[in-house]
C-alpha cells in the first residue's frame, strides 16, 4: 500500500493517495 512514500516528493497528490489506500 506504501507505494508513493520515499518517492516522486511531490507532495500532494501523492500524499492523499497515499493517505486514502491507507486506511
Amino acid at each position: 500500500p506504501r507505494r508513493t512514500e520515499p518517492k516522486k516528493p511531490r507532495g500532494r497528490s501523492a500524499r492523499a493517495k497515499r493517505q486514502k489506500s491507507y486506511r
